[in-house]
């Protein structure tokens, strides 16, 4: 069942799949598995640990950037609750799952958010089992790219402070500056 952004973006022909083609707002986008994603993480956590993470915590936050960048250009929209919703629809519709908005302060550059649902966690978890630390730092650096974006701070970090893969019933993301 396609969700209603999805159908909207279909009408107005703002979602493509032609011959082996994917768009979304006329930017190339490819569907896999999740599974690719979660080998791609234990192989660059195990090869270089921290530094791995943080390679997939950075392309997330510069890809988020890099969107956000597109999207305020594309539809001239200011960095608020437009591009917010926007942003939020495109990341559920990629399939990175249900996103709830805690709390937002763009301004300060703060807000906590919550992964009811997160394919990537549920299917390390099945692959690889519990673990204490969290694993979704590519989407940790999304959420930071989006609230740098919106809040025009630099650095600004966010940490998952709470993981499906860890026993907890969601995924929590904070971000601060």
């Amino acid at each position: 069942m396609l969700s209603g952004f999805m159908k909207r973006l279909l009408m107005a022909r703002q979602a493509q799949f032609v011959e082996g083609d994917v768009k979304l707002f006329n930017r190339p986008y490819f569907l896999n598995p999740v599974e690719h994603h979660v080998i791609l993480f234990a192989k660059l956590e195990k090869t270089y640990g921290e530094k791995g993470t943080a390679i997939l915590y950075d392309s997330g936050k510069d890809a988020s950037k890099a969107m956000v960048a597109y999207f305020m250009q594309k539809f001239s929209m200011g960095p608020g609750e437009e591009l917010l919703n926007l942003w939020k629809n495109v990341f559920e519709s990629s399939g990175l799952g249900e996103l709830e908005i805690v709390a937002l302060k763009p301004k300060e550059g703060r807000a906590v958010m919550r992964l009811k649902t997160s394919p990537f966690a549920k299917q390390y978890l099945e692959a690889a089992g519990r673990r204490k630390t969290p694993v979704d730092y590519h989407i940790a650096g999304m959420i930071a790219g989006l609230i740098e974006s919106m809040s025009k701070k630099k650095n600004l970090s966010c940490e998952e402070t709470k993981c499906i893969v860890a026993g907890a019933p969601f995924c929590e993301f904070v971000c601060s500056g």
